[in-house]
């Protein structure tokens, strides 16, 4: 049992459990449970939901509830493309500057997306270098973009002497982390399309994500997308929380593959 009124800001809610075992339906109850807080008790609520599986649960669809349902197969047999560059979700393009907290938030994405474990500081200095270019030169934060700048970073560092020998394959390893997602990718027609619904996340304060992209890719996708609730979440209280007063942040992540190590962070597991 989960108190929604009394629980923490910002919390991480794993719901872990085999299939048919009410995960979906349980997410669905919450964030209606946070709907109600908000339109009769005044408290600013949002939540990233992300059901990992395919669903028929949905969150009922209101003026700031983005429903995202991807799809191994949509109806040109193609993958549904994720309708926003997950870069997009932080840094709007159509914004002429960035603050620090959103860069921030963007580069301990893409480092934890290319799961660095060691020589953090270098790679840190990479990934800041590389967004900064492709801000500068690019309209479109595409996962390919960057990755075309970092690659290029990469080759810098090494010719000058910044990466030693041993270093370098854990670097190549992260590239090619990274390039599962870009344009060519196994996945790069789900997250790196060429066209998106949206540029940026301007009037959402609530998102759902319905992912049905197969058993194999699933088990592949539990850690890409439990960052990317991280990032969507920990932007949506950058926008709202300087506006609206109280803002809440609730994070729901439904997962049947008992990968718990990927949860570390989670204030609450719930096991059906």
């Amino acid at each position: 049992y989960v108190d929604i009124q009394n629980i923490s800001d910002k919390v991480l809610i794993v719901i872990d459990g085999d299939t048919g075992t009410g995960k979906s339906t349980l997410i669905t109850l919450y964030n209606n449970a946070l709907l109600h807080l908000e339109e009769h008790e005044g408290i600013g609520v949002g939540f990233v939901s992300i059901d990992v599986g395919g669903s028929t649960a949905w969150v009922k669809d209101e003026e700031g509830v983005g429903s995202f349902d991807l799809s191994e197969e949509g109806a040109d047999g193609e993958p549904v493309p994720c309708p926003i560059h997950p870069l997009h979700c932080v840094l709007d393009p159509d914004k002429a500057k960035h603050s620090a907290e959103e860069f921030g938030l963007a580069k301990q994405y893409l480092g934890k997306l290319m799961k660095f474990k060691t020589h953090e500081n270098i790679a840190r200095e990479a990934i800041e270098n590389a967004l900064k270019t492709m801000i500068a030169g690019h309209k479109e934060y595409r996962l390919s973009t960057f990755l075309a700048c970092f690659e290029t970073q990469f080759e810098e560092f090494k010719a000058g002497g910044k990466i030693s020998e041993v270093m370098r394959f854990e670097w190549i390893e992260a590239i090619s982390i990274m390039k599962n997602y870009c344009r060519g990718g196994v996945y790069g027609k789900t997250y790196d399309p060429d066209t998106t619904q949206k540029r940026n996340l301007d009037g959402v304060t609530r998102l759902y994500f319905n992912i049905d992209l197969g058993q194999d890719r699933i088990k592949d996708l539990a850690a890409f997308h439990l960052q990317l609730g991280y990032l969507i979440g920990y932007s949506l209280c950058l926008k709202y929380s300087s506006t609206s007063g109280q803002y809440r942040l609730f994070h729901f992540y439904a997962d049947e593959f008992k990968k718990q190590s990927e949860y570390i962070e989670a204030e609450e597991i719930l096991e059906l």
